[in-house]
């Protein structure tokens, strides 16, 4: 499936979706470190979500 294209801000560190700014990924990190940290973040969600 590819990836809808989103418009960004000016700096390139957010985009625009349903009227919203999203920070953008930090574009200096390999796919490994990346996916390590969406990793993570997905983790503690899960334990917010459970707790």
């Amino acid at each position: 499936m590819a990836r809808k294209a989103y418009p960004r801000t000016p700096d390139g560190r957010y985009f625009v979706a349903k009227n919203r700014l999203w920070r953008c990924t930090d574009p200096c990190l390999s796919e490994d470190e990346k996916r390590t940290h969406i990793k993570a973040l997905m983790k503690a969600r899960r334990a917010v979500r459970t707790a």
